[in-house]
């Protein structure tokens, strides 16, 4: 993985750690395999780990893509997925590319080729398995054009951390539950908003009421105008605002930042 590749990863770790919830750390994740890995479409397959008792069991899917009939195609896909099928034996938990475990015997159904058809899955997929205590976590990354042994290798080298973050992610959503209510936690977020904050929104809140764009703020900080995009969602929602120009007077208004240059503030409307 090249040196940018790996700053990136730096800063997508140091967000999803500093992040109090569990859906907004997860979309960093996925985010940053959508960047590193340049897919159109990623699914998240969570499965229960095989025992003597019982057969592994497919228990949650989802997709990056934010179009709701992606939702769907993986719920279809999932079980019937040679990726899939492949990764439910925990001999197999290696960042792995379809076309090698077809070769390697695990054939494609006639089933599976119909819904690939279907939904124009095409043949380039790479998987990345996450293995925590309970269950596994398959990332499905799917694309174009061919995956390299490169990016089997930078998969291999990102997994560790993954299964890292996947934990962590795993124990705030359970600390969450042990919380007061949503309507509570709404209430608190509504009368501190800055306190949920990241040091990273925070910061790109800053360069938004400097008037830079996203691609600016992305350049920046090394990182892709995706991952801007996305902060500046999480910074609208925690501060109840529609826009740049919103976001950045509900901000001063609650003293996280001083007041603007009045032209800076005009050339966003």
């Amino acid at each position: 993985m090249d040196k940018t590749a790996r700053r990136t990863w730096l800063d997508t770790a140091a967000e999803i750690l500093a992040s109090p919830e569990p859906a907004h750390a997860l979309e960093h994740l996925t985010t940053g395999l959508t960047d590193t890995f340049n897919v159109f479409m990623g699914a998240r397959v969570i499965w229960s780990n095989a025992t003597a008792q019982s057969p592994a069991v497919i228990a949650d899917t989802s997709s990056f893509n934010r179009a709701p009939h992606w939702d769907a195609a993986v719920r279809t896909v999932a079980p019937h997925h040679p990726l899939t099928q492949f990764h439910m034996d925990l001999r197999h938990l290696e960042p792995s590319l379809l076309i090698d475990v077809t070769h390697r015997g695990k054939d494609m159904t006639q089933t599976a080729r119909d819904l690939f058809d279907e939904y124009h899955l095409g043949r380039h997929h790479l998987s990345l398995p996450v293995v925590t205590r309970h269950y596994t976590t398959s990332y499905g990354l799917v694309r174009d054009e061919p995956f390299k042994e490169r990016d089997v290798e930078d998969a291999k080298e990102l997994q560790r951390l993954i299964v890292g973050l996947e934990t962590h992610i795993r124990l705030v959503r359970e600390l969450q539950d042990l919380r007061p209510t949503d309507a509570a936690q709404a209430n608190t977020a509504q009368d501190a908003p800055h306190q949920s904050l990241t040091t990273r929104e925070i910061l790109i809140l800053e360069m938004i009421a400097q008037g830079k764009t996203a691609t600016g703020i992305a350049a920046r900080l090394a990182i892709s105008p995706r991952t801007v995009h996305k902060h500046q969602e999480h910074l609208y929602r925690k501060l109840g605002a529609q826009d740049r120009l919103s976001a950045v007077l509900r901000a001063q208004s609650m003293g996280i930042l001083k007041s603007s240059d009045p032209q800076r503030l005009n050339s966003m409307s």
